[in-house]
């Protein structure tokens, strides 16, 4: 053995206790992070799974009172869009409007 590769396994012994000196004072903060990490990530997918779900759940409603209202039932439509809009996230205003807006808009049938 020549005097180079002693030195290159003193440094590599003293790099180890060095890296093993830092995982025993800081392992468990980064054990801690990559968990909060996962965790984090996996709460705001569940979150926008909910919205997403929510969102087509209003929308399949909507679309029915819309169906109901082109079937010319003006009360079932009304009933099923009071519905929707006892929920606290939108109005009944924003729910008229958007029949509104639908009233006025061509209908498949007047295409065709």
């Amino acid at each position: 053995m020549n005097d180079d590769s002693i030195f290159r396994e003193v440094d590599e012994a003293i790099r180890q206790d060095q890296v093993k000196a830092l995982w025993d004072k800081y392992g468990v903060f980064v054990l801690i992070g990559a968990v909060a990490l996962v965790a984090g990530v996996a709460g705001y997918n569940a979150w926008h799974y909910w919205q997403a779900r929510q969102a087509a759940d209003a929308g399949a409603r909507f679309a029915g009172a819309l169906q109901l209202e082109d079937q010319g039932k003006a009360g079932e439509a009304k009933t099923a869009l009071d519905a929707l809009a006892e929920k606290p996230r939108r109005s009944r205003a924003e729910y008229r409007h958007g029949l509104s807006l639908s009233a006025s808009a061509p209908r498949r049938s007047d295409i065709s």
